[in-house]
């Protein structure tokens, strides 16, 4: 039962970040930002919903899922990249803000890839 409850607030979360990344959108302000929102918590959205489908539309649904958090690690590296001083006053020194989204770029994007590629050759008819 707890492990349902955490589920929904865990989709909850997920659609709550989406939409501020969608008002960031609209608004004008940070569109980087705003993207990069939009993919990371829409793939991490999908993930907790696919947790909870049949497993034949969830094995589709991850590596695409993976692909957007990619490009959502890719774009907050580019908004690093394109400012470093906006993330001075966070928690974490900048080079592990750079180092981690440029890890989660290529192994989330990446690995969403070869997931992607692996699944249509294995079902590709002989």
């Amino acid at each position: 039962m707890l492990e349902r409850f955490m589920s929904v607030v865990r989709i909850v979360a997920g659609v709550a970040f989406v939409t501020v990344g969608i008002f960031l959108l609209v608004v004008g302000r940070e569109t980087l930002l705003a993207v990069a929102l939009i993919l990371f918590f829409s793939a991490t959205t999908a993930i907790e919903v696919a947790d909870r489908v049949e497993w034949a539309y969830a094995s589709f649904i991850i590596p695409v899922a993976c692909v957007l958090a990619g490009l959502g690690c890719a774009g907050l590296a580019v908004l690093f990249f394109s400012d470093p001083t906006g993330f001075e006053g966070s928690r974490y020194p900048p080079v592990v803000v750079a180092i981690v989204t440029i890890v989660g770029a290529v192994f989330f994007g990446g690995g969403g890839i070869v997931a992607l590629v692996r699944m249509a050759r294995s079902r590709r008819p002989s």
